[in-house]
């Protein structure tokens, strides 16, 4: 989707009972297929989102010559003759997850230069900018020698690679939990890198959600020796020859709380299908309490997930940290306890900058004021007449979009193309439900 474009929406005549399929969980799938390319055996891939974080890898691999054939969701990839990946500036700044080349291919090239990459601004470097520290002090560790440079860095092995033992809680930015933004790149790292050791890693204190458990499984699918004992995790390498792979992408739990969101803002029953289990069982434990003390219940039945909120949206206090609700999700909780007579708190200790939507909100309804990295919810006036949104990242614009699908009034949404990174329909979603909603230039 072009950066100029927009959408002007408002409130339509919107039906009722609408079936939704739920797409594939899009850090999952990323971080296993750049794990199949590591591991460069035949297997297939189901439940792969199309987003253009799929599309650009897709890319990687036919350079690679891996031959991927991807259709209905289903990547089939093919073993090659360990071609290079070579990483070029527009390919990098398209998503996030192309930073994992470093330690996936540099130790199987011995060198790699990755220019910048791209993804949602929501750190805290010039323009927004994510850090890359942990991964390199980790490919440091493991033997590897780093040069930066104001568009990318250089990274090389002279002398093979080390097996690991680390501490993922040395990346906290807190001391009593798990916090900041390494915590999960840092897990993922130190996977990648005991993918290419002969002995044994050891990883302390692992971040343990549902992308970097994707990855573990696969792993373990693909031949290598994966445990867990006593909070810590044990990866081997050099793993047995394997046949016949097939691995199952979970849904994204990201996209179920922005249709739940969805539903319940804009009061419209409708229903997630093809959901599976492990999304809502493990994935979303967390998310499904905190969403029970203010009001709204997740009901699953078989792959099919619906929303309910009979008595009002309740006060909710929100502490966001790594390991337990993604911080992805709370600008649709933010939005929903807008909907409260008493409001409630978010305390982002991730992402501390990730409240970028709040100003673009209260242009729609004044409920919202941030002090540090938490934001104050009350049960604020709704604004009206017409208004310019500006989304900056991938959650916000989503979040900003529903906002906007409940008011009579006009709001110019910008911002459309970062919604090409997480969801495969949302704006025609949106029309299907029968908000009025026009895409111009």
């Amino acid at each position: 989707m072009k950066t100029n474009m927009h959408a002007l929406v408002r409130k339509g005549k919107t039906l009722k009972n609408i079936d939704i399929m739920a797409s594939g969980y899009k850090h999952a799938a990323t971080l296993v297929m750049i794990a199949a390319m590591v591991r460069n055996l035949d297997c297939t891939i189901g439940n792969i989102p199309d987003i253009l974080d799929t599309r650009v890898l897709l890319r990687f691999m036919k350079q690679r010559g891996h031959e991927p054939q991807y259709e209905n969701h289903v990547l089939k990839i093919k073993k090659c003759e360990n071609g290079m990946v070579e990483v070029d500036n527009q390919n990098a700044g398209m998503i996030h997850n192309i930073l994992y080349f470093l330690p996936a291919f540099c130790p199987i090239q011995r060198e790699m230069f990755l220019p910048n990459t791209g993804g949602c601004k929501i750190g805290t470097g010039k323009d927004g900018s994510r850090p890359v520290e942990h991964i390199i002090d980790l490919m440091q560790k493991s033997g590897a020698k780093c040069k930066e440079y104001n568009d990318g860095i250089h990274m090389s092995y002279k002398n093979g690679i080390n097996p690991l033992d680390i501490d993922i809680n040395h990346y906290s930015t807190s001391k009593e939990m798990a916090a900041g933004p390494l915590i999960s790149g840092a897990t993922k790292t130190a996977i990648f890198l005991s993918m290419h050791s002969e002995d044994t890693s050891s990883i302390r204190n692992p971040y343990m959600k549902g992308d970097v458990i994707s990855l573990l499984e696969f792993l373990k699918s693909v031949g290598y020796q994966v445990k867990m004992e006593r909070n810590t995790l044990y990866i081997s390498g050099a793993p047995r020859e394997v046949k016949d792979i097939y691995y199952q992408i979970i849904s994204d739990p990201s996209v179920i709380i922005t249709y739940l969101c969805l539903s319940i803002y804009l009061g419209i029953p409708l229903t997630l299908c093809g959901v599976s289990e492990k999304s809502i069982t493990r994935e979303l434990k967390n998310d499904i309490e905190f969403l029970r003390q203010i009001g709204v219940e997740v009901l699953y039945d078989s792959g099919k997930v619906c929303f309910d909120c009979k008595n009002g949206i309740h006060r909710g206090d929100l502490n966001v940290y790594c390991g337990n609700i993604l911080s992805d999700h709370q600008p649709f909780y933010a939005l929903l306890m807008s909907l409260g007579k008493d409001g409630g708190r978010i305390t982002d200790n991730v992402w501390n900058n990730r409240f970028s939507y709040v100003k673009e909100l209260n242009k729609m309804v004044d409920s919202f004021r941030v002090e540090g990295h938490t934001l104050h919810i009350t049960s604020g006036e709704k604004m009206k007449g017409d208004v310019e949104l500006y989304g900056n990242d991938l959650r916000a614009t989503a979040v900003l979009l529903i906002a906007a699908a409940a008011r009579n009034d006009i709001s110019i949404v910008h911002g459309l193309e970062h919604l090409e990174r997480g969801y495969e329909n949302f704006i025609e979603d949106l029309m299907r439900i029968g908000i009025d909603i026009q895409i111009r230039n």
